[in-house]
């Protein structure tokens, strides 16, 4: 278990001079991790929703909206608890901001609180994160089918005419057959 004695967050700018943010976390009173995330760059319909300032500052890009969640309510709901695993930790997240898209709190205060609690929870564990990750991923996984679904669906919308190759080539892709079916597309 890992009980979370910081959070905090500040507005920075990411290597393009991007506004994004930076999550500090602290664990037990022993482990104290600092993470980054970059600002994206797509903004299809199905993607989570950076929260963004909307006013003068960077050309509305400004993160500082964002930063207060973090440092608000969502710190007041995650401050002095403890979390059984990243599953945990992230469900609460996910139940926090409480819309498909992400948009309460903003996808990106939402990752980067997540990310710096797994990298917290990797160092805690004396595992580099890239290890913890892959312990996370020996779990056995129930959504990998309904993750396949919902992209075949949106990539049918999008591209009704190449629906069937675009069905193959995701199929291709899932299945872990990614170089025959990137030589073999004809998209």
């Amino acid at each position: 278990m890992s009980r979370v004695t910081q959070l905090d967050a500040l507005e920075i700018l990411d290597s393009r001079g991007r506004p994004t943010l930076a999550v500090i976390i602290g664990l037990d009173d022993r482990v104290l991790e600092t993470v980054s995330v970059p600002s994206g760059a797509s903004i299809g319909r199905a993607e989570a929703k950076e929260l963004r300032d909307q006013n003068k500052r960077y050309r509305g890009l400004g993160t500082r909206r964002a930063v207060a969640n973090v440092c608000g309510p969502i710190a007041a709901a995650l401050l002095d608890r403890d979390f059984t695993d990243q599953d945990s930790f992230d469900r609460t997240l996910i139940e926090l901001d409480a819309t498909p898209d992400k948009s309460h709190f903003g996808a990106n205060a939402i990752l980067a609180t997540s990310l710096a609690f797994a990298r917290a929870t990797a160092q805690l564990g004396r595992v580099e994160l890239f290890e913890y990750f892959a312990n996370l991923r020996r779990k056995p996984l129930d959504v990998s089918g309904q993750i396949l679904g919902k992209t075949i669906r949106i990539a049918e919308q999008l591209l009704e005419s190449k629906s069937a190759d675009i069905v193959e080539w995701l199929v291709a892709i899932f299945a872990g057959d990614l170089r025959q079916s990137l030589f073999d597309s004809s998209l």
